[in-house]
C-alpha cells in the first residue's frame, strides 16, 4: 500500500488527457489517443507492481509474472498495431482481463488462507475489491464495443456514461482503503 498514491496519480493524468481531448478535438487523432493508450500500458504496470508487493509466495509471484508479462506482449503489440485515430478499447479489455485474473488469484488466495479473518478493515481487501468491481463490470462494454456501436447506436454513448460511473464506484472502494490505512495507523500509534 506504500506507492498506491501513483495509482491515483495515473488516473488523474487518464482524466486530464480525457479531459482536454474534448476541448482540443482537432488534435486528438495525433495526440490524446496515443498518450491514452501509454498510459493505459502504464496502469497496467502499476497493478503487476501492486500485486506483486501484495503477494509473498514464490510461486505465486512467478504465476504474477508470467501473466503479467504475456499481458504486457499482448498490450504492447495491440498498441502497435490499432489505429490511434480512436480510443484502443480492445487494450482496455486486455487489461482487465489481466486485472481481473489478478484479483480472483488474490481472492482465492486470501480464503484459502485465512477462512475467519476479519476483512473489513483491511486496506489492501478493499483496493482489490474495487479494482475487481471495475475490471470485471467494464470488460463486456469494452469487449463488445464495436458490436455495440454497429448494432445500438442509440445506446453506445450511454455506454461510456456507465463506465464512468464503474471508475467512480471504484475510487469509493480507495477511498474506503484508505481510511482503513488511517485507521491501521492510529491504531498501531496507540499500542506503541
Amino acid at each position: 500500500m506504500r506507492n498506491f498514491f501513483l495509482f491515483p496519480l495515473i488516473g488523474l493524468l487518464l482524466s486530464t488527457n480525457t479531459i482536454l481531448s474534448r476541448f482540443f478535438f482537432t488534435y486528438g487523432d495525433e495526440v490524446f489517443y496515443p498518450i491514452q493508450s501509454l498510459l493505459d500500458l502504464l496502469s497496467l504496470c502499476f497493478w503487476a507492481h501492486f500485486f506483486l508487493n501484495v503477494f509473498v509466495n514464490k510461486n505465486d509471484l512467478v504465476k504474477i509474472r508470467i501473466l503479467f508479462v504475456s499481458t504486457v506482449v499482448t498490450a504492447i503489440g495491440l498498441y502497435i498495431f490499432s489505429n490511434h485515430k480512436q480510443s484502443n478499447l480492445h487494450l482496455l479489455s486486455v487489461m482487465n482481463i489481466c486485472n481481473t485474473i489478478f484479483c480472483i488469484f488474490f481472492y482465492y488466495r486470501l480464503f484459502k488462507r485465512v477462512p475467519n479473518q476479519d476483512i473489513r478493515f483491511e486496506p489492501c481487501f478493499w483496493v482489490i475489491a474495487g479494482l475487481f468491481f471495475y475490471s470485471s463490470l467494464s470488460l463486456p462494454f469494452y469487449s463488445l464495443n464495436d458490436y455495440i456501436r454497429v448494432t445500438f447506436p442509440a445506446i453506445a454513448m450511454y455506454i461510456l456514461a456507465i463506465s464512468n460511473m464503474m471508475i467512480i464506484i471504484m475510487y469509493f472502494f480507495f477511498i474506503k482503503a484508505c481510511i482503513c490505512t488511517v485507521r491501521l495507523h492510529r491504531e498501531h500509534r496507540t499500542l506503541l
